[in-house]
């Protein structure tokens, strides 16, 4: 709705008669005093001021003439067309009291328009499926605003704080971490303590829970001393557990077992690897070695290493048989290593890599004294959360 103009003592004569129902009429003048035009858009007039036939119209005015008129009660209700007939040369003047109405109703909230970048105006709230949608206008098409109440997903003062680096550690009202909280006595990231060999775990003060990964040692290939064609079978590995502690459920320390590894006998049978253990907790059994009663073209060599107490427990892979190809079987894998090669003509087999993998069958094509490959040792990896 726009708003009327006011002219200030502005007052000149109807140049043409009006009768009831015009919806028109035409000034003898749209020059003020100082004789300066008016300019055109929407007026309100007081025909025939000081007499009976008084009359509040309102109108576009354009030039001298006035279009669109219609009659104004004195309570601002309009009508279309004049009630009252007015002769050539009534006094028409502006009024102002339906200026400050239209002006008032403007700025009321029923009438006021909606805001944009560029106009003041009425919003509408958000909900919170509007913030997360990016929605720009409400279902009254206003713009939406957002209240605290719906602001959920907008960092807090802290957490901003903390974006740039000067915020205080997290907890629950500050979720974010920043490289302060690294350097904050009262903050610990995750622990990686490895163990190759046996020893003891510690338990450090403010520690949530672990997750412990054991794996065993592995089993070593057969050797061979024969002037017979033969491949031998390789070892076994080592088995494998997985295993999510609370602190709660650990001792102050507990004993950490490491298994050895199954070592490769020049012309005889390889040594199985050892156990490995976390405390009471988790148990992986080594991996078997290669012997004679699963020698010399065998489907299979040494058996994998099984596993128990956690909550993922996988057998270690059984090492090849050997072939009559004069080649020896390959070692087996484990979850940390690959198992050795195993031998062709008359070599010992690869030893094994990693952690737990079983070492590769030797081969013979006279006489000849040669050994299967070593294992790999076993290891304890405990992961330690503190937040």
């Amino acid at each position: 709705m726009a708003t009327p103009k006011i002219i200030a003592d502005f007052e000149t004569q109807l140049n043409a008669a009006i009768s009831i129902g015009d919806t028109s009429f035409t000034m003898s003048s749209a020059t003020d005093d100082d004789g300066i035009a008016l300019p055109d858009g929407l007026y309100y007039f007081t025909l025939d001021n000081g007499s009976t036939n008084k009359q509040y119209m309102a109108g576009t005015l354009s030039g001298t003439t006035v279009s669109s008129a219609v009659n104004v009660s004195r309570q601002g209700v309009e009508s279309s067309g004049s009630t009252k007939a007015h002769r050539v040369g009534a006094t028409v003047i502006m009024t102002d009291f339906m200026t400050y109405k239209k002006y008032m109703d403007e700025i009321s909230l029923v009438s006021a328009p909606d805001a944009s970048v560029s106009t003041k105006g009425v919003v509408e709230t958000a909900t919170l499926a509007q913030v997360r949608a990016r929605t720009a206008l409400g279902e009254t098409g206003a713009a939406l605003a957002i209240t605290p109440d719906v602001a959920v997903d907008l960092p807090t003062a802290d957490q901003k704080a903390a974006l740039v680096g000067s915020g205080n550690a997290p907890d629950g009202t500050n979720t974010f971490v920043t490289t302060d909280d690294l350097s904050d006595p009262t903050f610990k990231p995750p622990q990686v303590v490895t163990f190759t060999s046996s020893g003891t775990w510690t338990k450090d003060a403010g520690l949530k829970y672990v997750v412990v990964e054991v794996q065993a040692g592995g089993g070593a290939g057969k050797g061979i001393n024969t002037s017979s064609d033969a491949g031998c079978d390789g070892g076994g590995a080592g088995g494998y557990t997985r295993s999510l502690i609370l602190a709660a459920s650990l001792g102050v320390t507990e004993t950490v077992t490491v298994g050895a590894f199954g070592v490769g006998v020049a012309g005889s049978n390889g040594g199985s690897g050892g156990d490995t253990t976390f405390g009471s907790h988790s148990t992986a059994s080594g991996g078997v070695g290669a012997s004679t009663s699963n020698s010399g073209y065998s489907r299979y060599g040494g058996a994998g290493g099984a596993a128990s107490g956690g909550d993922v427990n996988t057998k270690g892979e059984s090492g090849q048989g050997g072939s009559s190809e004069v080649r020896g079987g390959r070692g087996g894998h484990s979850h940390f290593g690959n198992g050795g090669e195993g031998a062709t003509g008359n070599t010992s087999g690869g030893d094994a890599d990693g952690y737990g993998a079983g070492g590769g069958g030797g081969a013979d094509t006279a006489t000849s004294n040669v050994s299967g490959g070593d294992g790999t040792a076993g290891v304890v990896i405990v992961t330690e959360y503190y937040v």
